[in-house]
């Protein structure tokens, strides 16, 4: 019988270095099978220098994250290095091998190289809901980089998210839905923590064991926000990644303009997606590359927002991956040849195509839109029989049972309630537990 779900980690200690041997020993046994897996996995091994052993790739790599992360991550966010540093006693492990972690959530930034292939060939021929077609330019000449495309090796998550702000809620209070589509063996690694350190608001996040940051959260205030990861253009890799600047809004930012505020201002060495709501019934999507930000409301759209991991504003387009680009020859074989936007673009079509078919949401029926497998075109929804959707999930769709990726949790947070809630596995067969921020 599996384990119910719960809690895994309650950060108390008001010292950062405190709360993190707190995090380490609470979550040494998942932090060091994290560390483990690394030597299984393909997208990880695939970076290895054909000259260097396997046995010394990780420690190498880990040295390397540290030097490149450490210098601005102590500059600019202090107490989540004091944070690191106690997770790495508490698990006894290098504080090395944790920045290799939060590095590694960079690595869909672009590199030069054959990570990614192709400039001849016309951007992915399904899409159709980007920025490109409201401007009418296919985005050729951005394509073409030296005779070669530039992107990194896969990222380790796909994710689709959906926002209702207030106007589209059967309740009048805002909801946001997220699908965690990553690797299958980093479901083991999930992991929920309870922040409640002094003179910060109290928060649920939901994140990896291995990272001091966060990917999805809500906080006592009820501002909610959920993370999907994009590649950009103009990242420095050098800056440490939103994970971070997530943990640091949830810790005082109560509204979605205050987020908003201090996203744009946090440095950030990563591109993203963020799906931000508020106890108000505010949503909006915040589109992040290295060096800008375009907001997209829902209360100026009057529909439910939805992203998946591609921008869909003009105003990015610059910095974004080559809508040309595909896997190329030094990702996992499952992903060779596939276009880069091919799974983003159609889920997010799928998306739109759902919440085009009614006028307000609830609960129920934004959970089921994040099992959907194929869209109806008559915009029926699946029927569920014996507890699982009757049509088969793929690499394409909104809930995921891909090769490579899988939708591993499911999540839905409630800022006006301070609730957030979670279904371990595929959202077509899971059941979901609900958990209050405590004190709100």
């Amino acid at each position: 019988m599996p384990e119910p779900p719960r809690i895994d980690v309650e950060i108390s200690a008001s010292d950062p270095f405190a709360a993190g041997i707190q995090v380490g020993r609470q979550l040494r046994a998942k932090i060091r099978c994290a560390l483990d897996t690394l030597n299984t996995l393909e997208a990880f091994q695939m970076q290895r220098p054909w000259w260097l052993p396997q046995s010394l790739f990780q420690v190498v790599a880990g040295r390397k994250a540290h030097a490149t992360l450490h210098p601005a991550a102590s500059r600019i966010y202090p107490h989540l290095v004091d944070r690191m540093r106690g997770m790495a006693e508490g698990a006894a492990v290098s504080l090395q091998s944790l920045y290799l972690f939060h590095a590694m959530e960079t690595m869909q930034n672009p590199v030069e190289g054959d990570a990614v292939e192709l400039t001849d060939r016309e951007p992915f021929a399904g899409d159709q809901t980007g920025w490109a077609d409201r401007t009418g330019d296919a985005g050729r000449s951005r394509d073409r980089r030296n005779g070669k495309a530039t992107q990194p090796v896969p990222p380790l998550a796909g994710c689709s998210a959906v926002g209702i702000g207030s106007q589209n809620s059967s309740s009048g209070q805002s909801m946001i839905a997220h699908n965690f589509d990553m690797l299958p063996a980093s479901a083991d690694y999930l992991v929920l923590r309870r922040c409640g350190q002094g003179g910060r608001l109290r928060s649920l996040q939901f994140s990896y064991a291995p990272l001091a940051g966060t990917i999805d959260g809500i906080n006592e205030a009820g501002l909610a926000v959920t993370y999907n990861f994009v590649g950009v253009t103009d990242a420095d890799n050098s800056t440490p990644p939103l994970s971070f600047a997530i943990d640091e809004t949830l810790s005082r930012a109560e509204t979605v303009d205050q987020a908003v505020a201090m996203f744009g201002e946090l440095p950030r060495g990563s591109g993203g997606l963020l799906m931000i709501a508020d106890a108000s019934g505010a949503a909006a999507s915040l589109q992040m590359s290295g060096g800008k930000h375009h907001l997209i409301r829902s209360d100026s759209w009057g529909v439910p927002l939805c992203h998946t991991n591609d921008f869909t504003s003009r105003e990015m387009a610059d910095v974004e991956i080559p809508r040309s680009a595909v896997f190329g020859s030094r990702c996992p074989d499952a992903l060779q040849g596939v276009s880069v936007y091919r799974s983003s673009v159609k889920r997010r079509q799928t998306l739109r195509k759902r919440l085009a078919t009614r006028k307000h949401w609830d609960a129920d029926a934004l959970s089921r839109l994040m099992a959907t497998h194929h869209p109806s075109l008559d915009g029926r929804e699946e029927t569920c029989e014996n507890g699982s959707f009757s049509s088969i999930g793929d690499a394409d769709t909104v809930c995921m049972h891909g090769d490579y990726w899988s939708t591993i949790a499911s999540v839905q947070l409630f800022p006006a309630q301070r609730r957030l809630r979670i279904a371990y596995g595929p959202p077509c067969r899971s059941e979901a537990t609900d958990w209050i921020v405590t004190g709100a």
